[in-house]
Protein backbone atom coordinates (compact mmCIF):
# COMPACT_ATOMS: atom_id res chain seq x y z
CA UNK A 1 0.00 0.00 0.00
CA UNK A 2 3.16 2.54 0.81
CA UNK A 3 4.38 1.64 -2.90
CA UNK A 4 0.76 2.82 -4.59
CA UNK A 5 0.28 5.91 -1.95
CA UNK A 6 3.59 7.25 -3.18
CA UNK A 7 3.16 6.31 -6.41
CA UNK A 8 -0.64 8.24 -6.13
CA UNK A 9 1.30 11.02 -4.47
CA UNK A 10 3.52 11.53 -7.29
CA UNK A 11 1.12 11.37 -10.15
CA UNK A 12 -1.12 13.74 -7.83
CA UNK A 13 2.19 16.27 -7.27
CA UNK A 14 2.93 15.87 -11.51
CA UNK A 15 -0.69 16.51 -12.55
CA UNK A 16 -0.84 19.64 -10.21
CA UNK A 17 2.69 21.20 -11.78
CA UNK A 18 0.64 20.54 -15.23
CA UNK A 19 -2.32 22.32 -13.67
CA UNK A 20 0.20 24.91 -12.72
CA UNK A 21 2.02 25.18 -16.29
CA UNK A 22 -1.47 25.50 -17.43
CA UNK A 23 -2.85 28.41 -15.31
CA UNK A 24 0.48 29.93 -16.27
CA UNK A 25 -0.25 29.36 -20.07
CA UNK A 26 -3.56 31.01 -19.53
CA UNK A 27 -2.67 33.79 -18.24
CA UNK A 28 -0.28 34.06 -20.76
CA UNK A 29 -2.83 33.91 -23.08
CA UNK A 30 -5.22 36.06 -21.49
CA UNK A 31 -2.74 39.07 -21.37
CA UNK A 32 -2.09 38.34 -25.20
CA UNK A 33 -5.51 38.87 -26.07
CA UNK A 34 -5.75 41.96 -24.20
CA UNK A 35 -2.67 43.11 -26.03
CA UNK A 36 -4.13 41.99 -29.37
CA UNK A 37 -7.75 43.28 -28.41
CA UNK A 38 -5.52 47.25 -27.79
CA UNK A 39 -3.74 46.76 -31.02
CA UNK A 40 -7.12 45.76 -32.85
CA UNK A 41 -8.67 48.90 -31.17
CA UNK A 42 -5.41 51.24 -32.44
CA UNK A 43 -5.89 49.89 -35.88
CA UNK A 44 -9.60 50.44 -36.12
CA UNK A 45 -8.94 54.07 -35.23
CA UNK A 46 -6.27 54.57 -37.70
CA UNK A 47 -8.24 52.63 -40.33
CA UNK A 48 -10.72 55.38 -39.45
CA UNK A 49 -8.85 58.36 -39.88
CA UNK A 50 -7.44 56.71 -43.03
CA UNK A 51 -10.80 56.58 -43.86
CA UNK A 52 -12.13 60.13 -43.08
CA UNK A 53 -9.32 61.55 -45.03
CA UNK A 54 -9.66 59.73 -48.04
CA UNK A 55 -13.20 60.94 -47.94
CA UNK A 56 -11.51 64.73 -47.48
CA UNK A 57 -9.30 63.83 -50.26
CA UNK A 58 -12.35 62.78 -52.37
CA UNK A 59 -14.01 65.94 -52.01
CA UNK A 60 -11.01 68.00 -52.68
CA UNK A 61 -10.83 65.57 -56.19
CA UNK A 62 -14.15 66.30 -56.93
CA UNK A 63 -13.92 70.03 -56.25
CA UNK A 64 -10.81 69.78 -59.06
CA UNK A 65 -12.58 67.99 -61.07
CA UNK A 66 -15.34 70.91 -61.10
CA UNK A 67 -13.30 73.82 -61.16
CA UNK A 68 -10.62 71.87 -64.26
CA UNK A 69 -14.35 71.87 -66.00
CA UNK A 70 -15.34 75.17 -65.37
CA UNK A 71 -12.26 76.69 -66.44
CA UNK A 72 -12.02 74.63 -69.43
CA UNK A 73 -16.08 75.72 -70.47
CA UNK A 74 -14.20 79.56 -70.16
CA UNK A 75 -11.34 78.86 -71.88
CA UNK A 76 -13.78 77.43 -74.45
CA UNK A 77 -15.16 80.20 -74.47
CA UNK A 78 -12.41 83.21 -74.56
CA UNK A 79 -11.20 81.14 -77.57
CA UNK A 80 -14.74 81.42 -79.21
CA UNK A 81 -14.42 85.27 -78.39
CA UNK A 82 -11.22 85.76 -79.79
CA UNK A 83 -11.73 83.69 -83.10
CA UNK A 84 -15.18 86.08 -83.41
CA UNK A 85 -12.91 89.37 -82.80
CA UNK A 86 -10.81 87.58 -85.71
CA UNK A 87 -13.51 87.35 -87.96
CA UNK A 88 -15.14 90.72 -87.20
CA UNK A 89 -16.59 92.84 -89.64
CA UNK A 90 -14.78 95.51 -88.31
CA UNK A 91 -11.10 95.60 -89.54
CA UNK A 92 -9.60 97.28 -87.38
CA UNK A 93 -10.50 94.55 -84.76
CA UNK A 94 -9.94 92.02 -87.35
CA UNK A 95 -6.68 93.39 -87.53
CA UNK A 96 -5.91 94.12 -84.03
CA UNK A 97 -6.86 90.55 -82.84
CA UNK A 98 -4.92 88.68 -85.48
CA UNK A 99 -1.83 90.61 -84.98
CA UNK A 100 0.59 88.51 -82.68
CA UNK A 101 1.98 90.01 -79.54
CA UNK A 102 5.56 90.74 -78.69
CA UNK A 103 7.04 87.94 -76.70
CA UNK A 104 8.68 90.26 -74.59
CA UNK A 105 4.57 91.85 -74.45
CA UNK A 106 3.27 88.48 -72.86
CA UNK A 107 6.10 87.76 -70.53
CA UNK A 108 5.41 91.46 -69.17
CA UNK A 109 1.75 90.66 -68.90
CA UNK A 110 2.75 87.45 -66.75
CA UNK A 111 3.53 89.98 -63.86
CA UNK A 112 0.97 91.61 -64.36
CA UNK A 113 -2.13 91.47 -61.63
CA UNK A 114 -5.55 91.77 -61.74
CA UNK A 115 -6.78 95.44 -60.56
CA UNK A 116 -10.27 93.72 -59.44
CA UNK A 117 -8.73 92.52 -56.90
CA UNK A 118 -7.57 95.82 -55.47
CA UNK A 119 -9.36 97.50 -52.59
CA UNK A 120 -10.29 100.43 -55.42
CA UNK A 121 -12.50 97.56 -57.34
CA UNK A 122 -11.01 98.52 -60.59
CA UNK A 123 -11.40 96.43 -63.25
CA UNK A 124 -10.62 98.41 -66.38
CA UNK A 125 -6.59 97.96 -66.09
CA UNK A 126 -3.88 95.40 -64.56
CA UNK A 127 -0.88 96.31 -63.05
CA UNK A 128 2.85 95.66 -64.24
CA UNK A 129 5.04 95.11 -60.99
CA UNK A 130 8.29 96.01 -60.85
CA UNK A 131 11.30 93.70 -58.89
CA UNK A 132 10.40 95.67 -55.73
CA UNK A 133 6.80 94.62 -56.01
CA UNK A 134 5.28 97.79 -56.26
CA UNK A 135 3.15 98.53 -59.28
CA UNK A 136 4.61 100.65 -61.41
CA UNK A 137 2.65 101.15 -64.47
CA UNK A 138 -0.88 99.47 -65.62
CA UNK A 139 -2.18 98.41 -68.72
CA UNK A 140 -5.42 99.12 -69.57
CA UNK A 141 -7.99 97.20 -71.39
CA UNK A 142 -9.70 98.95 -75.08
CA UNK A 143 -13.07 98.31 -75.42
CA UNK A 144 -14.73 97.87 -78.90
Amino acid sequence: MAFSYANLKRTNDGLNARIDVLHAQIAQREAESERLARDIESVEAINDELLSERARLAAIESRYQMRTEQLIHELSAAQQAVNELRQSNHEEVKSWANTRVPAGALRLLGHAGAAGSYSNGENDHAYIFGATGEPFTAVYRTQF
